[in-house]
């Protein structure tokens, strides 16, 4: 990744996908500074503008940027219903009675 400031850095991706979509030279991206020295990587690639869409590279990042527009109400605003009986957290795995578990982030409140 080129800095402002132009100097080249290697971003961590959390995303152990394919990425070659991804991979459009000068794009603008959004980078995570940890600032931290002594980490192996300081910068976290977390999305890429491709023409007019901002791409999430950070799967780990999507689950609680869903949560927190849901928190702050503003899913009222998207083009997907999502119900205020729904409690989000972490990656919660379901048993429903099947011999494989199913994994979830919106839980239904009871």
């Amino acid at each position: 990744m080129t800095l402002p400031d132009g100097s080249l850095e290697i971003a961590y991706c959390a995303n152990p996908g394919s990425m070659n979509g991804c991979l459009q030279t000068g794009s603008e991206v959004l980078l995570w500074d940890s600032g931290d020295d002594k980490r192996k990587r300081r910068y976290t690639w977390r999305a890429i503008k491709l023409k007019s869409v901002w791409v999430g590279t950070d799967t780990h990042l999507a689950n609680h940027l869903v949560a927190e527009l849901v928190h702050r109400h503003v899913w009222r605003q998207l083009l997907f219903p999502v119900s205020d009986n729904y409690i989000f957290r972490p990656t919660t795995t379901i048993f429903d009675g099947t011999a494989r578990p199913a994994r979830a982030d919106a839980v239904p409140l009871t």
